[in-house]
């Protein structure tokens, strides 16, 4: 006798809306099961001829499951098959960021844990909508970037953007030494010491 179960994890965090489907590979019994958490049943469904021999039993959180199938009319000591499957919940949204390689004003995002499409907003304006995990934009000094994901539940990636806004040079100073300042920065008096 086989069976196969497929297993659905939940869609987000926090939403019961794991599933487990059934399938009766032979069809010559019905079969009922009982599907417990913790010792406890919690749904009880049965494989019949009426229902193709396939049944799900839905609304699941997260957490592990034994299955207990057994045949109609036969004791459990001479049938019974159990089998344990887990439903996951997503992991959270992460995203990494950073300077790309070749440019002082773009910067990257890699996400690592969401579902596509990508929206990015720079300060609160739509810059695009990706579903390439790996991000480019231009970023400026303060600039606030935030990702979205097509999952409201995944959450939000916000950052703001502190780019290196001095830079003295040469180091080691020897006679003379030169400060780099941001585009449109006036009125800064530089004191050093």
């Amino acid at each position: 006798l086989q069976f196969e179960i497929e297993v659905t994890n939940l869609t987000c965090r926090d939403i019961d809306n794991g599933r487990i489907r059934i399938r009766a590979l032979n069809s010559s019994h019905d079969y009922f099961i009982q599907i417990q958490q913790g010792g406890q049943s919690i749904d009880e469904i049965g494989l019949f001829s009426a229902n193709g021999w396939e049944d799900i039993s839905s609304q699941l959180a997260s957490n592990e499951y034994n299955i207990h199938i057994t045949i109609d009319g036969v004791p459990t000591d001479e049938f019974e098959k159990v089998y344990r499957v887990n439903i996951l919940e997503p992991a959270p949204l992460f995203v990494s960021s950073g300077k790309t390689t070749f440019s002082t004003t773009n910067r990257y995002f890699d996400i690592e844990n969401g579902t596509a499409p990508f929206s990015v907003y720079k300060n609160g304006e739509f810059i695009e909508e990706s579903y390439d995990s790996h991000i480019e934009i231009e970023t400026g000094h303060l600039d606030v970037v935030e990702v979205y994901t097509a999952k409201s539940c995944e959450g939000v990636y916000k950052e703001q953007i502190f780019n290196e806004v001095y830079v003295l040079y040469p180091n080691p100073v020897l006679d003379e030494v030169f400060i780099q300042m941001p585009k449109g920065v006036s009125g800064v008096t530089p004191m050093l010491f």
